[in-house]
């Protein structure tokens, strides 16, 4: 487990550090957090949070035992990375709402979800949750079926 949160934490640390460098030219706003700052303090978050996970996760490692990570795992990061580009090209063509259910269910099957019932599921939930809260509330504008 101490292998998985290492790179996770790796990871989280890189892509924090991109998106906060690609929010630079964000627009500012004199009071409060607009959508130039809001990027940046997730960001943030997430190098912060990604740092101390790997940091954690180096102190439970038993160095001398074994590889940090295995061919079948590292298969697995490669094609969540893979699936991962897929959906963020997909998008454009067929929406948030179509495409965000059927990469979370693959995602969970990639990591050998059993129950595939409850998998299909938290992916239409999950999906359902997030447009809730970022197109309701947030009012920010999601990808939508282009298709036609």
């Amino acid at each position: 487990m101490a292998r998985i949160d290492l790179w996770t934490g790796i990871g989280l640390v890189v892509l924090g550090a991109w998106v906060f460098y690609l929010t630079e030219s964000l627009p500012k706003v004199p009071q409060g957090i607009g959508p130039g700052e809001y990027p940046r303090v997730a960001a943030a978050g997430l190098v912060i949070l990604g740092g101390l996970l790997s940091v954690e996760a180096l102190r439970k490692m038993p160095f001398g035992r074994g590889r940090i990570f295995t061919a079948p795992g590292l298969l697995r990061i490669l094609t969540l990375a893979v699936l991962t580009f897929g959906y963020i090209l997909s998008m454009e063509y067929v929406g948030f709402l179509l495409g965000s259910p059927v990469y979370l269910f693959l995602a969970m099957l990639l990591f050998r979800v059993e129950r595939k019932l409850i998998a299909a599921a938290t992916s239409v939930v999950l999906t359902a949750a997030v447009h809730l809260v970022f197109y309701h509330f947030f009012q920010v504008v999601l990808p939508k079926f282009s298709l036609w």
